[in-house]
């Protein structure tokens, strides 16, 4: 695609003005195309990490990442979780890590209520998740 570019002031019009504000040369109409000096631009880099947020009853409500297992696997543990803390006497289960040599998997619960939590799973690289690690208590 090409662009024109206005041209700019020069003659009897610019004479009067200041030197300094005097056109050094008279440029004429001419097309914007990239610059062959110019090193290509690059891709942005392909995420890692992925992200799934559900409401806490299972409703998919975001996803996005590499990962396409990820909202189903973020309901499985969160529903396991809530049965497993159910059959121990607590209330619920506010999140679940589980952290191998390279990569990370973490559920939990962002909200203040049952009826107005989020349910937020991660996965990726366990360098790319030190945030999310340091957050849980395991870094």
């Amino acid at each position: 695609m090409r662009k024109a570019v206005l041209p700019e002031a020069s003659g009897p019009a610019s004479a009067g003005q200041r030197p300094s504000l005097k056109l050094r040369r008279a440029r004429a109409w001419r097309c914007l195309e990239a610059d062959p000096r110019k090193p290509a631009e690059r891709a942005a880099p392909e995420a890692l990490v992925s992200t799934a947020q559900l409401s806490f009853h299972g409703e998919r409500l975001r996803h996005s990442g590499p990962h396409a297992w990820l909202p189903d696997a973020t309901e499985f543990v969160h529903r396991a979780s809530h049965l497993i803390a159910r059959g121990l006497g607590f209330e619920l289960c506010r999140g679940v890590c589980l952290q191998g040599q390279a990569a990370v998997f973490s559920v939990s619960i962002a909200g203040s209520s049952a009826g107005s939590s989020i349910v937020v799973g991660v996965a990726g690289p366990a360098r790319s998740m030190a945030n999310v690690l340091r957050q849980r208590g395991l870094r």
